[in-house]
């Protein structure tokens, strides 16, 4: 999904409506990683990536 709020959307369906126990973010996309600046965006979702 490209709009960050609507992934955080389904993110919080899954949990509270299907049971999911965790979620599993891409950390590259076309060569580019979190924090990529190619990846910024004027709102971007508020995401903590963790080790």
């Amino acid at each position: 999904m490209e709009c960050g709020v609507g992934t955080l959307g389904e993110i919080a369906y899954a949990f509270d409506h299907l049971g999911v126990d965790g979620v599993a973010l891409m950390t590259n996309t076309g060569g580019a990683y979190l924090g990529d600046l190619r990846l910024a965006r004027r709102n971007p979702a508020p995401v903590d990536p963790q080790p």
